[in-house]
């Protein structure tokens, strides 16, 4: 980076305030490039915002998901407890390894 880009970013920080980041994978809190955008963002006093997300919905969001949905049934799948959802929504099938299933 030259001396003029430089400038010009450390110009712009100066005009943030605060900095978000979201991650979709898991994170280390040892991990030094993370301490290094923190000295950074000490240095220009910017206040750091950081959000996990997945791809995967709560209980919650899901129970809500299915419940405006309506589907006539839905299957759980990549769940460790399917019985959970059926207490939740009785239009869920749970799954059988070696089962077929039909939809009609």
């Amino acid at each position: 980076m030259t001396g003029t880009e430089r400038k010009k970013a450390e110009e712009a920080l100066k005009e943030s305030e605060e900095q978000f980041r979201n991650l979709a994978e898991p994170f280390s809190e040892e991990d030094i490039e993370d301490q290094v955008m923190h000295n950074w963002l000490d240095h220009f006093k910017m206040k750091f915002h950081q959000v996990h997300a997945s791809g995967h919905m709560s209980k919650e969001q899901l129970i809500e998901m299915v419940k405006e949905i309506q589907p006539k049934r839905a299957f759980p799948v990549h769940t460790e407890n399917q019985q959970l959802f059926k207490t939740y929504c009785s239009n869920m099938q749970t799954i059988e390894r070696g089962k077929d299933y039909f939809l009609k």
